[in-house]
């Protein structure tokens, strides 16, 4: 069977709109893989990653489209 949508082996497809189930809409507008250098340089306090890990970053865009109003924490 085919791997779920949203999971590391289908991901979603960038600049795709995906609803979630409390209410926001997140596109994913870019990713940068193996962006440990721009982390570690950002801020003296981020250590390494684990020996064969990286950091991984993506810009994304978070719309809330709920009844009431909401406040994105990133989780």
């Amino acid at each position: 069977p085919a791997a779920a949508l949203g999971s590391y082996a289908n991901p979603y497809t960038i600049g795709a709109d995906q609803m979630t189930v409390d209410g926001w809409s997140i596109r994913v507008e870019s990713v940068m893989a193996n962006a440990t250098q721009e982390v570690l340089a950002e801020n003296r306090f981020n250590q390494a990653p684990d020996a064969g890990r990286q950091f991984f970053i993506a810009t994304i865009t978070a719309t809330y489209t709920g009844l009431d109003s909401g406040r994105f924490d990133g989780n």
